[in-house]
């Protein structure tokens, strides 16, 4: 009976985080996308106009729509629903299945090139290679290596930079020409054999060794950011330090050096946890800017707080102060303002709209209402 009673009296305290935070912006219409987490493994895709204040759910409760990207003319978005990569048209009702024509697995996030064209990182057989998909299905070979996982590839006009992990665990970035192969055959084991027949010359710009280094981030064809965390991550850890790296070609050579570093807390990431993200640490990342560097970090505390990083001073500087169960993370840029997201807290009520009802973070509110504006 005693022991009922404790689990009973603990329910309240094991309820699961809720979460919004801004997706994307539209450059044509007041218009943010926010992702709502309602548990760890449901989230739902909301539009707030924020002219109007209105908010309204944009997909059925059905779909899981993580790793949101814009179509280039912003007449459309994509996201993985579950492991299926979905494409949603403004002028369509409902979302449709993007069927391959390869067995590709794990995808997690598309990069457009046009409206018909985007390319990914996703494993085939064993190991992650990256591919260039068009919008009927059809899977083109642009990098795959034996006993390498190729991942978070970033195009800048005709070069494809990513990061190669070898089976000794060994990180590089590695550069090489964007050249999607077998573009007049009809079948997928015809294009990989003529990729393997012709494929590209890649070169390692970069070699990390054992330092493990994810979200290469390109800005251009001799800069770009790539993000350094421990070998070893425990869910016994608080906290896990990561290092923000710039990457920059002076001449024919390549070179990193550390910016600054941040934590973040280690029950957003892991799976079991009442409080982790869905979308894990995608929304937790930087957000790079051409003076600034826009950042998380709960130094030595749980609590997330947003950070500028001046690329000119190469200083720090906190932008707000979470306190209780706050969490301040998913960083976008509206004008002159930085908006931001986070848990909500049930002491804090708010509301975006009549049909968006719940508790939002006063610091959410505070930002969308122009207070941290410079």
């Amino acid at each position: 009976m005693k022991r009922i009673l404790i689990v009973l009296l603990l329910v309240p305290y094991l309820r699961a985080s809720e979460y919004i935070y801004p997706v994307a912006k539209v450059a044509n219409r007041p218009v943010l996308y926010l992702i709502y987490q309602k548990s760890p493994h449901h989230i739902e895709l909301w539009e707030w106009d924020y002219n109007t204040n209105y908010a309204f759910q944009m997909l059925l409760s059905r779909f899981t729509p993580a790793g949101l990207s814009l179509l280039p003319d912003e007449g459309g978005f994509s996201f993985v629903d579950n492991g299926i990569i979905k494409i949603k048209q403004f002028l369509k009702r409902s979302p449709r299945s993007l069927e391959l024509d390869a067995p590709i697995g794990h995808v997690e996030l598309l990069h457009w090139v046009t409206n018909k064209i985007c390319f990914t990182s996703g494993q085939y057989q064993d190991y992650f290679g990256i591919f260039q998909i068009d919008y009927e299905g059809m899977v083109y070979p642009l990098v795959m290596s034996p006993h390498t996982d190729c991942l978070y590839p970033q195009k800048v006009n005709d070069r494809l930079f990513f990061i190669a992990r070898d089976d000794r665990r060994i990180y590089q970035i590695v550069e090489t020409l964007y050249d999607p192969q077998g573009i007049n055959k009809d079948k997928f084991p015809e294009r990989l054999k003529e990729y393997e027949e012709q494929c590209a010359k890649s070169q390692v710009i970069l070699d990390y060794q054992f330092q493990p280094i994810v979200f290469l981030h390109m800005v251009s064809c001799r800069e770009g950011y790539v993000l350094a965390h421990p070998r070893a991550l425990s869910k016994k850890d608080k906290r896990i330090r990561f290092s923000c790296h710039q990457l920059t070609k002076k001449e024919k050579d390549w070179c990193s050096k550390e910016l600054f570093s941040f934590s973040i807390p280690t029950q957003l990431l892991f799976t079991g946890n009442y409080a982790r993200l869905y979308e894990a640490l995608l929304p937790l990342i930087p957000l790079y800017d051409v003076n600034y560097i826009y950042y998380v970090d709960c130094k030595n505390g749980i609590n997330l707080n947003t950070y500028k990083f001046d690329r000119a001073s190469k200083k720090s500087k906190r932008l707000t102060n979470s306190q209780g169960e706050e969490q301040f993370f998913g960083l976008a840029l509206l004008s002159n303002k930085l908006i931001y997201g986070g848990r909500l807290c049930d002491n804090l009520p708010g509301q975006l709209s009549g049909e968006l009802k719940m508790g939002l973070n006063k610091g959410f509110i505070e930002v969308l209402m122009g207070v941290n504006s410079f």
